[in-house]
């Protein structure tokens, strides 16, 4: 009887500590609103170049990898400007363009993260608006825009730099979703 009852409180003790070892996992939702001009149309195989405007250089680095994953997972050749450039902001965007060009891309999806709230406890990111738009870079004008709200389902008092990640990747899938409803 003892042995049972010994055998008994181990395993209950193992499962109390197993239960209160749990995993933080933040997921997002992103909602999209998007439009495009019929008139210049842009094909999947079309090649772009994707730059953020975050004032962060891991920012916009996180946000362009995660894009540049998305698309490549669809298809869809891009090249980000993180890789090309290292530097924390560029001044000049004609370098940019340049090489944008040289690279064989018809166009440039800028992508702003426009406002950030974060939770009052636990300071990770409550919700995330961003904005993006593709532009010719032969004729300059913006033929797709979208904006993007991406929200937390729940607090789980995970840092701002821990919530980053998923939502960053939540805002990507769904932009380059909507992209592709547009392409030919």
């Amino acid at each position: 009887m003892k042995d049972s009852f010994k055998k008994a409180a181990t395993i209950l003790l193992l499962l109390i500590g197993l239960s209160s070892s749990y995993v933080f996992a933040q997921s997002y939702q992103t909602y999209a609103e998007s439009s495009n001009i019929k008139t210049q149309p842009f094909y999947k195989n079309d090649k772009i170049w994707i730059i953020s405007t975050a004032e962060s250089f891991s920012w916009n680095r996180a946000l362009e990898k995660d894009l540049l994953d998305a698309f490549s997972e669809k298809g869809v050749r891009a090249y980000i400007t993180s890789d090309e450039f290292d530097l924390g902001t560029i001044e000049d965007i004609s370098l940019i363009l340049e090489q944008a060009i040289q690279t064989g891309c018809k166009f440039m999806l800028v992508v702003s993260p426009e406002e950030l709230y974060t939770f009052s406890y636990g300071g990770g990111i409550q919700s995330l608006q961003s904005y993006a738009r593709l532009q010719s870079l032969s004729t300059g004008s913006v033929v797709f825009i979208v904006e993007l709200s991406t929200e937390a389902d729940t607090n789980d008092f995970m840092s701002l730099n821990a919530s980053k990640g998923p939502a960053i990747k939540s805002m990507a899938n769904t932009l380059v979703t909507e992209y592709l409803k547009y392409t030919r």
